[in-house]
Parts: C-alpha cells; structure tokens; sequence
C-alpha cells in the first residue's frame, strides 16, 4: 500500500514508507515480492463502506438467484 493505491479517486504513494517497510520486512524475513493492492486496503475511508455495501448486495442477489434457481 505504501508503494501507491488509487482510492476515492485520488493517487497516494509513501516512498519513504515503502522503503523503510521493505527493509524491516526483509530483516526478519518476509518476502516483499508481487506485493499488490486490490483496492480493499481502504475499508475505512470514505468510500470503502460503500464498496463493502456493494459487495454484500451482489452477494446476496447472487445467493438469492441462485436459491430461486434450485442452484444451492
């Protein structure tokens, strides 16, 4: 995350951050390899609520088709 995300429509990147988290990931030996964001890091600015509100709605329109669809 420190390396850069993109949420609520901004771009945020701690360089400084991500190198000194590097660092102290690779000292006691966790690797810092692929590290990617899928966006869900910010679950408690302002938009992730509404993105969480979302995801749980199309879960249940989804469980909800499937049930009517003998499907589960």
């Amino acid at each position: 995350m420190a390396n850069g995300i993109k949420y609520t429509n901004f771009y945020h990147e701690q360089r400084e951050t991500a190198e000194l988290l590097k660092k102290h990931m690779i000292a006691a030996g966790l690797s810092t390899e692929g590290q990617v964001t899928d966006g869900t890091e910010c679950l408690d600015c302002e938009i992730g609520p509404l993105l969480k509100a979302r995801a749980e709605r199309i879960a249940k329109q989804e469980a909800d088709w499937a049930a009517s669809h003998n499907l589960r």
